[in-house]
């Protein structure tokens, strides 16, 4: 490149306000030590600062003193011309860019601090400062609080930085952010402790003008000097474009994401860094101003399941007479594709335009899903999303599977197994409760399978988990058969009610969401109800209070025992415990339907998980004591009640007629249990489907937020129960069912592993994420979760291999799933040459949640109000069902 000699730029870099761009004025600052290069421009990024009066005249002072202690010092607060300068607080070195740089530099500065609220900062005392090269001496104001704050801006503009390949300020630990006032070439010591003990020993007046003095400063914005021409960027602010009307009466919001450079991706990911409340503020000013102060309402909303950009916005505002002299085409705006969707009819009826993200990178299929031009809603409160949880696993598998285990393990052994797995689900929920409040998508944890880890990865879980839940659904229509039959002697036929129930939950389903969660609310709230009663009947019996038993106290863990197999019979609970405590995780499923995941997902995840440790090991404590493991009942398949142990606790009491009740709950239970698994099922596909890894059509979602395709889809998976009707069948129903607890172990060993690729993925992109919910004993829980869950994948057939003869068929059981797992993974990183997620590349902003807390937390409110009980019973209430 050629050199020549050029206009000398300022080499101080202050914003000189009356200096156009290559005017002479430009050099009378302080020179450069090199002449400025053809095509470079010189740049510093900084906030600057305007004092008040009081502290200008006590900083005046200051530097008045300065000067006649040594002419050598230059006044930052008065140039040559007597015009007042802006005083700053630097964020990078001076650097310099080249031509076709700039425009791509002050974007990239745009979208990192678009996340950036404004903030406040205090000034501490006035001290002095050495640069690096210890060639200048500064006299400044050190910044006192505040100063985290400042380190976020600098960890944001490091990543600009490491980008166009220029230095950093300094590390963000080491960083001393100040104002400087004053400034001199070298530095003699004895001058410049002359002029500290001059500050020292302020005079009176000075002090207290000082004390008096307001050194709260509001920081708003960061302005980058290119050459001389001044950017300036507010914090937490878009630069949002002209907004026009169109002739569809409404606003054509879409074009505020092509602002940038064209780029959906991009600047959907500016505004999920932004406040929605701010920016509702905002754009309602904006189009006040537009439409000569009409009041207009802008209404915004996330749309959370929209694939990979989760926090992709849809506008609607308030309707306008038609303006037949602008075009309602958005191609002049620079995005033909939209524009033709609005001509098209892109606009529903009530004037709302849904902006959906395009494909991001690493996804293998197309984004844009079919799905009516709807999604699901966000209609969850707190209390649903904690009994859809507890529901969803106080079904058959508690009150009656549990029998099964106490007899396989014993009193103790079923005691031992599920305090073990309850400890390791505990550590994965904290994990959980983590991700789904960053990232409150529907699916969670599969989406984060493919963020954090491979594409292929989140395919295999999400089609492993699906399976796991709808072999428990079909578990789930053959307890209802048998609990009904109990009444009707077989008649009808147990296929025909299979059929019955399986239209009838299919009906119900397709209501909306918050019809789901109300019901499901009730349903789980009598079976915690029922549980609790069940506790207090268990100790009036085990006392002898109720039938002619006596005391019981512990005589059944020393005959028969304690154990029914020793260490294989509590190996073999593992599978059977992870299958009753699976539903749990049910709330990072729901977080793409809460009204406000920020608050209720913490709330559940600390909430229900105790809930459900009380319960289940409170039952299986109760059941030990309570009835004998060798009970013929436990084993016998003539049992109506499906061999429940409170039935059996309670016919040894001489209370027969308690089956009844028995019964009654467990039509609750099933009921309650069928329609948890249908919702998770049926979510699980539709995102799958959304994201390319299952068939387009099971992503439709009608206008009240429900997947009708991926709903009937998992049902008819559900009359594999058929099977059970011949003998043959039967057992190959079992085989299946069995296979679902290995799901378990794998779904939330997974969940760990997110966490913690998340978490080191921060740390890799040296990004300043605010975490909602922060997961105890990070990283010790989140790594022994992990290790536990892959252990207990291996561990849980040990009694197969164990057991006398061997049977190969249990075995295959037993690890079935491993390698179906690993087929379904390596086949679709083979077929789509997927690759395992860099964590310098993983996506950190797709699917983050912006929060409008007031009107959100409002709805929570009055919900509350209005649907709970009152006064005393409201505080037990809220303690039983939270």
């Amino acid at each position: 490149m050629t050199m020549r000699t050029s206009v000398i730029l300022p080499s101080n870099l202050l914003p000189c306000r009356l200096c156009r761009p290559f005017h002479r004025l430009s050099t009378i600052c302080r020179k450069r030590a090199h002449r400025h290069v053809e095509g470079q421009w010189a740049t510093h990024i900084y906030t600057e600062f305007w004092p008040d009066v009081k502290l200008m005249s006590i900083l005046d002072r200051i530097v008045k003193k300065a000067g006649s202690l040594d002419k050598g010092w230059t006044s930052l607060l008065v140039s040559e011309l007597g015009n007042q300068l802006a005083l700053h607080i630097s964020l990078s070195r001076p650097l310099t860019l080249w031509t076709d740089e700039r425009e791509d530099f002050t974007r990239a500065l745009s979208r990192v601090l678009a996340d950036i609220e404004p903030f406040e900062m205090t000034l501490d005392n006035i001290s002095t400062f050495v640069n690096d090269e210890r060639t200048r001496t500064f006299l400044v104001l050190e910044v006192n609080e505040g100063i985290s704050e400042f380190g976020g801006v600098l960890r944001a503009l490091e990543a600009v930085m490491k980008q166009f390949k220029q230095p950093a300020l300094y590390t963000v630990d080491t960083a001393r952010f100040h104002v400087s006032i004053a400034w001199r070439l070298g530095g003699e010591e004895m001058k410049v402790k002359q002029l500290l003990q001059f500050v020292e020993e302020f005079g009176e007046e000075l002090q207290a003008l000082w004390k008096d003095t307001s050194k709260t400063i509001r920081v708003k914005e960061v302005k980058a000097k290119i050459g001389n021409q001044i950017w300036v960027k507010k914090l937490g602010e878009l630069n949002l474009p002209h907004l026009r009307r169109t002739r569809s009466s409404s606003i054509a919001a879409a074009d505020i994401i092509l602002k940038f450079n064209g780029s959906p991706d991009r600047n959907i990911l500016a505004f999920g860094m932004y406040n929605l409340a701010s920016l509702k503020l905002r754009l309602r000013y904006r189009l006040q101003l537009l439409f000569h102060g009409r009041a207009l309402r802008p209404q915004l909303r996330a749309l959370p399941t929209v694939p990979h950009h989760p926090l992709a916005m849809s506008f609607k505002y308030a309707r306008l007479p038609p303006d037949p002299g602008e075009s309602s085409s958005l191609a002049k705006m620079g995005n033909p594709e939209q524009a033709q969707a609005m001509d098209q009819g892109g606009l529903d009826k009530n004037g709302e335009y849904e902006l959906q993200s395009s494909k991001s990178p690493g996804s293998t299929e197309s984004n844009t899903s079919p799905t009516g031009g709807h999604d699901v809603k966000r209609k969850l409160l707190s209390r649903h999303l904690m009994m859809i949880s507890i529901g969803g696993i106080i079904g058959p598998g508690l009150l009656v599977g549990t029998g099964t285990a106490l007899a396989t393990g014993g009193p103790s052994g079923i005691f031992i197994a599920y305090c073990l797995i309850g400890a390791v689900l505990y550590l994965t929920m904290q994990s959980l409760g983590e991700l789904a409040t960053v990232f409150p998508e529907t699916g969670s944890f599969v989406t984060w399978a493919g963020r954090f880890g491979d594409d292929a990865m989140g395919f295999a879980l999400g089609w492993n988990y699906w399976y796991m839940w709808v072999t428990i659904l079909a578990n789930e229509y053959v307890a209802a058969t048998v609990v009904l039959s109990f009444w009707t002697n077989d008649t009808p036929p147990t296929w025909a009610w299979i059929l019955i129930l399986w239209v009838f939950f299919l009906a119900f389903s397709f209501l909306s969401v918050d019809a789901y969660g109300e019901t499901e609310f009730w349903l789980a709230s009598l079976k915690v109800v029922f549980i609790l009663l069940f506790f207090i009947v268990g100790v009036v019996i085990n006392v002898g209070g109720i039938g002619d038993t006596g005391y019981i106290g512990f005589r059944y863990w020393k005959d028969p025992g304690a154990f029914a197999d020793g260490f294989s019979g509590v190996v073999s609970v593992f599978a059977m415990a992870a299958t009753y405590y699976a539903g749990t995780e049910m709330v990072g499923l729901t977080a793409g339907e809460s009204k406000d995941p920020r608050k209720n997902i913490p709330r559940a995840i600390r909430q229900v998980f105790f809930r459900i440790l009380f319960i289940y090991v409170g039952f299986v404590f109760f059941t030990g004591i309570l009835v004998p493991y060798n009970d013929e009942n436990l084993l016998s398949p003539k049992s109506k009640t499906g061999a429940s142990p409170i039935t059996i606790a309670f016919i040894r009491a001489g209370w027969a007629a308690g089956a009844h009740l028995v019964n009654a709950v467990l039509v609750i239970t099933i009921i309650s249990a069928v329609n948890s698994s249908l919702y998770a099922a049926s979510r699980v596909v539709c995102m799958m489907a959304r994201d390319g890894k299952a068939p387009r059509i099971l992503s439709k979602i009608n206008k009240r937020g429900v997947p009708i395709p991926a709903l009937i889809f998992s049902n008819l998976f559900g009359l594999i129960s058929l099977m059970k009707q011949s003998a043959g069948a039967g057992k190959a129903y079992s085989y299946l069912i069995n296979m679902s607890g290995v799901s378990a172990f794998i779904a939330w060993a997974i969940i760990s592993l997110c966490h913690i690729r998340f978490r080191r993925a921060i740390i890799s992109q040296n990004k300043d994420i605010k975490l909602h919910f922060t997961a105890r004993w990070y990283p010790y829980g989140a790594y022994i979760g992990f290790i536990a869950n892959v252990v207990l994948v291996f561990l849980q057939g040990y009694p197969t291999l164990a057991a006398k003869p061997f049977v190969a068929a249990d075995f295959v059981v037993a690890y079935v799933v491993l390698p179906a797992f690993l087929v379904l993974f390596l086949g679709w990183k083979w077929w789509h040459k997927t690759k395992w997620v860099n964590l310098e590349e993983a996506d950190l902003d797709a699917g983050r949640k912006i929060y409008e807390d007031n009107i959100e937390v409002m709805d929570e409110v009055g919900d509350r109000e209005t649907n709970l009980p009152k006064g005393r019973f409201r505080q037990v209430w809220n303690v039983i069902v939270g």
